[in-house]
Formats: structure tokens, C-alpha cells, sequence
């Protein structure tokens, strides 16, 4: 039987997978989700946290990453607006 936060979970993934993406897949769609809330303080667009999910067979379990270097998320064109000398490098992993 499911507890009463389960059931709540439950309903704001449906609610949200209806409202913000309801062709994808619901296993999918919650990769989004919790990689959407685990990265919620660095303001990230759905694009980005999109291009960091790495879910998929023979992972070793990480479903996402994403790499900041002093503040700022770190993306293929990177080198246009870093500097040489960078001094906090940060990852997030989930």
C-alpha cells in the first residue's frame, strides 16, 4: 500500500509529465524531474539539463552530470567565455 507522500509524489510527476513533456516516456520524463530539482539552485534551461542525463544501459548508475567552472555551467562552447585560469571547478552528479 502506498503512503499518502507516495500518492503525492506520485500525482505532481503526472501533473508535471502532462503539463511539460507528455510524449515522453514516464521513466524518462522522472530522470528529468529529479535532475531538475537536484540542479533547481544553478538555473538551468530544460536544454541543459536535457544534455547532461546519461541515463541508459551500463551507466554504473549515474543517470546525470554536469560540470560548472566558477559559477558558470560548462558547455561545448565553453572555451569562448572561460578564462585560462579557472578557480572552482564543481560537478553534479545524480
Amino acid at each position: 500500500m502506498q503512503s499518502n507522500d507516495q500518492r503525492l509524489l506520485d500525482r505532481i510527476l503526472d501533473d508535471q509529465h502532462r503539463r511539460l513533456a507528455p510524449n515522453q516516456g514516464r521513466d524518462d520524463f522522472f530522470t528529468f524531474f529529479a535532475a531538475d530539482k537536484a540542479l533547481q539552485d544553478w538555473d538551468l534551461d530544460n536544454d541543459e539539463i536535457t544534455d547532461g542525463i546519461v541515463d541508459g544501459a551500463h551507466d554504473c548508475g549515474i543517470d546525470g552530470i554536469w560540470s560548472f567552472v566558477d559559477g558558470r555551467y560548462v558547455t561545448a562552447d565553453a572555451h569562448q567565455y572561460l578564462a585560462w585560469r579557472c578557480h572552482v571547478v564543481e560537478r553534479e552528479v545524480s
